[in-house]
């Protein structure tokens, strides 16, 4: 179910796609309301966030009015304002961040082959990033920083795969499939600037590295390396200006207005909270990201060029964010403007885990220690409703500011001393040996576990849910099967196996 305002207008846009090839929205609400729509230049309402996310969900939207989904019989939900918040169509749209985060382990895990480590650390740090960090609750939603998380990924690999190829042809091999990467990149880089137009910041450098790579390249495919990855770009910059214009009369207003300009925030404070701060701060919702940063030295040995921009479009992200007047991204769960960033701080990680063996125990035992907290604060907000424990800042600012810089009061700490209680609801409610009563619409009812067959009280969804559950379990145990297999068989003659590449 949607319990922001953010992912009802974001639905709200894929349905008018959908439907009508509109971007127009019906929520009716401009004075301060959370599902506020943003009156256009033709008289009609529309959402101020980008249309990327809308444009990715709309065949889930249309598999929402399958015969599939209408079989659940989910309940429809409408708030005060007449938005939708739960039912078939909400439902679909909420499987696409569940397909995204799937596609970012993948996207992770090629990424790490690519640098050249070995098939083993590429997917345990793929599924570091997409299971010890808050990825799995935004996926289990409809914002877009998943999708951003995806499409800064893919980016960088394209960079990657560049940088690979040069190095072979440089050693005498062939560069087959060149034109794949930057393609791919300048497609997942213009869907970046779609889905939020702050991903600028990271662009501008990671074009820059794509420019430095292709320069490398032999003469004759250099023009046309730039073409593959800046046509996608321009196509996607262009189509959003239009549509600014066709909305709000301008190619540069997004209908943020002056929300676009807010940055007030003292820098400190800013960085202290994204950081730091016990509401919000990264390392208390992902205590995993410091393997990330002591891996760091090791990944610039690798690829000075890929660190370079992994180093400064993070720092121009988390410096500008941290100036915005909602640096905090408002009654969400942790750090959500970092949440893009985290997979790619994550990376480096994979630097400790390829020389695990050589790792002393201490050194050992404070990975594991850090990866098992990590999991156990991403399972919080699934076990758990975090928006039991949510603040919204315009109504009730001195709790939020308490809630964001107190321990006592932050969600994190909240929420996790509750969730004992909903492991254990959970597990008898999937064992069936707990009655499913709907609690979508009270989510301040004690220890309710957030899933959504619990949310729906659906007794057909919590079938699909042990199907799914099992499903993922075999999954993962079929991934790890192969990967552990590559890495004991041989070279191939005339081919090469998964393994780790010394530093450069």
């Amino acid at each position: 179910m949607f319990v922001y305002g953010d992912d009802v207008l974001m639905f709200q846009v894929a349905r008018s796609l959908s439907e009508r090839g509109s971007l127009e929205v019906t929520s009716p609400d401009d004075r301060g309301a959370v599902a506020r729509s943003i009156p256009g230049r033709d008289g009609r309402r529309y959402a101020k966030y980008g249309p990327g996310l809308s444009l990715v969900a709309v065949p889930f939207v249309r598999l929402g009015e399958s015969g599939a989904i209408r079989a659940l019989e989910l309940p429809e939900t409408v708030d005060e304002a007449g938005n939708a918040r739960a039912g078939g169509s909400v439902f679909a749209a909420g499987l696409v961040n569940a397909a995204v985060a799937g596609a970012l382990a993948a996207a992770l895990f090629l990424l790490a082959l690519e640098l050249g480590y070995g098939a083993r650390p590429a997917l345990a740090t793929a599924l570091l990033a997409s299971l010890a960090s808050p990825i799995p609750h935004y996926a289990a939603g409809f914002l877009s920083e998943p999708l951003s998380a995806l499409c800064l990924a893919l980016g960088v690999l394209a960079l990657a795969r560049s940088e690979k190829l040069h190095r072979e042809e440089g050693e005498g091999g062939r560069a087959v499939g060149w034109g794949s990467g930057p393609l791919v990149g300048g497609f997942a880089t213009g869907l970046a600037l779609l889905t939020r137009p702050l991903h600028l910041l990271f662009i501008l450098p990671l074009g820059a590295g794509m420019l430095s790579s292709a320069l490398r390249a032999p003469r004759s495919r250099r023009a046309s390396t730039l073409l593959l990855w800046a046509f996608p770009v321009a196509v996607a910059t262009l189509g959003f200006g239009f549509a600014n214009l066709s909305r709000f009369g301008s190619v540069l207003e997004t209908g943020y207005g002056a929300e676009a300009s807010s940055f007030g925030t003292p820098l400190v404070e800013g960085l202290t909270g994204q950081l730091l701060s016990p509401g919000k701060g990264l390392l208390w919702f992902c205590p995993a990201a410091l393997l990330g940063l002591a891996g760091f030295r090791g990944l610039w040995r690798r690829s000075p060029r890929v660190s370079a921009t992994l180093l400064s479009g993070s720092l121009l992200l988390l410096l500008t964010t941290s100036k915005y007047y909602q640096w905090h991204g408002g009654g969400c769960w942790g750090p959500r403007f970092l949440v893009p960033l985290l997979p790619l701080w994550l990376l480096p990680a994979a630097e400790l885990l390829s020389r695990w063996g050589s790792l002393g125990g201490a050194r050992r035992a404070l990975v594991v220690a850090l990866v098992a907290l990590s999991l156990a604060v991403a399972a919080v907000p699934i076990l758990v409703p975090f928006d039991r424990h949510a603040v919204d800042v315009n109504v009730e600012p001195e709790r939020f500011a308490a809630s964001v810089w107190s321990w006592r009061a932050s969600p994190l700490f909240l929420a996790a001393a509750e969730a004992p209680a909903a492991v254990g609801q959970t597990l008898r409610k999937l064992a069936g040996a707990a009655p499913l009563e709907a609690t979508h619409l009270e989510p301040t009812r004690l220890h309710a576990p957030d899933a959504a067959f619990v949310r729906y009280g659906s007794h057909a969804l919590l079938q699909v849910t042990r199907g799914a559950m099992v499903l993922a379990a075999l999954a993962l145990g079929l991934a790890i099967l192969v990967v552990w297999g590559a890495e004991r068989r041989p070279p191939q003659a005339g081919g090469k196996a998964f393994s780790s590449m010394p530093p450069q």
